[in-house]
């Protein structure tokens, strides 16, 4: 065979069965006249519009094989036919949905191109007898964990309270596209999720159904006869009594391990599974006795006056009540599991927080309607775990080892909506309470609020104190910017300042307990309040450091708009207040800044510096008015707020600014007075000369 993809086949179907013989693909293309090989070429090259198969099934046969060979022995040579063990490889083809590409797999020039064709336009695997649990696992481990949502990507790092789901959750790359289109396609993806986990719990189903399926065993006599003649047959009354022992003994024994049974698992959708779980077990049961047969056997055991018939009733009778429950709490249950899914496989906590009020409002329903959810002892517990879900989720996302280390807004923003989905789960609790007491006609609501909210609440202060952490850091930051360093000319020390910061939060990314767990509250206290006297500690040698720097100024202006930044930011209180108390070395700063622009002024009065393109007045004017406008650049920028001025420092400097001022201008007017009286004589006699002189 020559075509390079149906040898790169062969490779997969041999690594698949462990198969070293190359004579048995080529016996397999070579059967029935090559009927095989033109079907793999088929699929190989056909397109959407035609029609085919669009899986291979290639499936082992192992045929035993006699050989007769011959043993030695003293009565002589006896031949004996021994089996040994010959593989046969066959294919087949079936019309059933796969990952076939629609379009012709082109050929390959050599075995390398074949490589990187043939993966990227089929899916293959390895599938055994045991069909759903493959499936299962198909749609639980690759499905699932493919189209969960990637914010949430860190579940398995976060602390929990309990043991982590099976269905991981990886990041999904998605091109940058306009918001809206964005939230489509997350809605489709949510959609489409919640899809696959209703059929993964069918899957689940079935499987238990199998493998788990109650029957009833049936009476081995004929039942044609009349119900009065079998009930006057000792020998066929016997044997159906001995077969409805049976029977109460089976449905006796599948009630009590169904109600011995919890659910497996502390969410909602856990309740959900368990009760179609029972409702399935039960009705199975239940339909059986329905069936023509039992009910003749009954029959019979009845008509016979038998001991049984007193037994038998209430065991019925019990299966019935329990299979109308479970299905009764099935059918109600059934219009809240979109609310459950979303808390539990929502993309983000703002499906939550849109999710929790129609949830409420959903319940309110089933407390009203349902006969068995209008109780405390239904409604509390089922309750607690959509509560147990909503803190999950927050534990989940929210994990300290890495929030620290994410960008800061985005980390703030996912805190902010952690806290509020706790705060939300409380506040719709409590509106949907307020309609039941304003109604008047309903049951209300008055479960225990610590089994419900102390964990969350709990959880919403733990938020809260991140939040704040988060806060602090950023008001740090704020601080010692880029605009600091560039006032005070020392960036090292700044850079000090930020490491500090930056270690603030280094114990909570190495905490040996779970901070959501109100058992390690205390841990936690001991925690913030190691972080709080930190605070105050950088906060003081911050102080300190702007007490020095802002004595040392580079620039008064520099140094002012610094200020007027800080006035608009939000930052450390104590800092923003020493920084407000700055205004005064500001002053000083441009105190000093006119003395040295007065000394100029001074110093080069005489014999100022000329550009060389400058006459002698026009340049002495023009190297007055740089000197005088970079003193009034200042002052004016002074301006903007008004109690820097109006304070006696302020009151002084003006009058100072001022007084430099007025000699700089009376400088630049002596100076055109001057020019203006030496060219008005000499001008009429310049005005007489000729222009053009030979």
């Amino acid at each position: 065979m020559d075509d390079l993809r149906v040898l790169w086949m062969r490779d997969r179907v041999y690594a698949a069965f462990g198969i070293t013989d190359p004579r048995l693909f080529e016996e397999l293309l070579n059967r029935n006249d090559g009927e095989v090989e033109d079907l793999i070429l088929h699929f190989l090259n056909q397109t959407s519009d035609e029609e085919g198969a669009l899986t291979l099934f290639f499936y082992r046969k192992v045929v035993p094989e006699e050989v007769e060979v011959e043993i030695g022995g003293q009565e002589g040579d006896v031949p004996v036919a021994t089996e040994e063990e010959g593989e046969e490889e066959e294919e087949d083809a079936q019309k059933v949905e796969s990952g076939r590409e629609s379009e012709m797999i082109s050929e390959a020039t050599d075995m390398k191109e074949a490589m990187e064709i043939m993966p990227e336009m089929l899916e293959y695997g390895i599938i055994n007898s045991n069909v759903l649990p493959f499936l299962k696992n198909v749609v639980c481990q690759v499905f699932m964990p493919a189209l969960s949502f990637n914010q949430h990507k860190d579940a398995s790092l976060g602390f929990t309270s309990a043991e982590i789901s099976d269905s991981f959750e990886y990041e999904v790359d998605l091109p940058n596209m306009p918001g809206e289109a964005y939230h489509s396609i997350q809605l489709i993806r949510d959609e489409f999720l919640m899809n696959i986990q209703k059929f993964a719990n069918s899957i689940q189903r079935t499987m238990q159904q199998l493998e788990g399926e109650i029957k009833l065993e049936m009476p081995s006599i004929s039942l044609e006869r009349e119900v009065s003649d079998l009930a006057a047959d000792p020998e066929a009354i016997e044997i159906l009594e001995q077969c409805v022992i049976n029977w109460l003994n089976l449905i006796s024994a599948a009630v009590e391990g169904q109600l011995k049974k919890t659910p497996q698992g502390n969410g909602p959708l856990a309740e959900i599974e368990f009760w179609r779980e029972r409702n399935a077990t039960l009705s199975a049961l239940h339909e059986q006795t329905k069936l023509p047969i039992v009910r003749r056997v009954l029959d019979v055991i009845k008509e016979s006056d038998s001991m049984l018939a007193a037994n038998l009733q209430p065991v019925l009778t019990e299966l019935f009540k329990l299979h109308m429950e479970a299905s009764d709490n099935v059918r109600f249950l059934s219009t809240v599991e979109r609310h459950f899914k979303n808390i539990t496989h929502g993309s983000s906590f703002h499906v939550i927080l849109e999710t929790i009020p129609s949830m409420m409002s959903a319940l309110r329903m089933v407390w009203i309607i349902s006969r068995h959810y209008n109780k405390d002892e239904r409604m509390i517990p089922l309750m607690e775990r959509i509560a147990w879900e909503i803190a999950e989720r927050v534990c989940k996302v929210v994990n300290l080892r890495t929030l620290f280390k994410e960008n800061r807004a985005s980390a703030q923003h996912k805190i902010l909506e952690a806290r509020n989905t706790l705060h939300m789960w409380k506040k719709a609790y409590f509106d949907t309470r307020a309609k039941i007491e304003a109604s008047g006609r309903e049951a209300r609501w008055e479960f225990d609020r610590k089994r419900l909210f102390e964990r969350t609440d709990y959880m919403a202060t733990i938020c809260q104190d991140l939040c704040d952490i988060l806060q602090v850091m950023e008001e740090f930051y704020n601080i010692f910017g880029p605009e600091l360093k560039a006032v005070t000319g020392d960036p090292k020390r700044i850079d000090d300042v930020l490491c500090r910061v930056d270690s603030l939060v280094t114990p909570m990314e190495n905490l040996a307990f779970d901070p959501f767990s109100i058992k390690s509250s205390q841990y936690w206290k001991y925690v913030m309040d190691d972080f709080k006297i930190e605070v105050l500690v950088i906060e003081k040698e911050a102080k300190n450091f702007i007490d020095e720097s802002f004595k040392t100024l580079r620039s008064a202006e520099a140094a002012f708009d610094m200020l007027l930044k800080f006035k608009h930011i939000r930052s450390r209180e104590a800092i923003n207040r020493q920084m407000m108390m700055k205004f005064n070395d500001i002053l000083a700063q441009y105190c000093k800044e006119i003395d040295i622009v007065n000394k100029l002024f001074v110093q080069n009065l005489d014999n100022p510096p000329l550009y060389k393109n400058h006459p002698p007045v026009a340049g002495a004017i023009y190297w007055e008015r740089s000197l005088f406008f970079r003193m009034k650049h200042t002052i004016l920028r002074f301006q903007e707020v008004e109690e820097i001025l109006d304070s006696d420092r302020g009151r002084e400097i003006k009058q100072k600014y001022l007084e430099v001022g007025r000699t700089m201008k009376d400088y630049e007017d002596r100076k055109y007075e001057q020019w203006r009286e030496a060219t008005e004589l000499v001008l009429p006699t310049l005005m007489k000369k000729s222009l053009l002189t030979k």
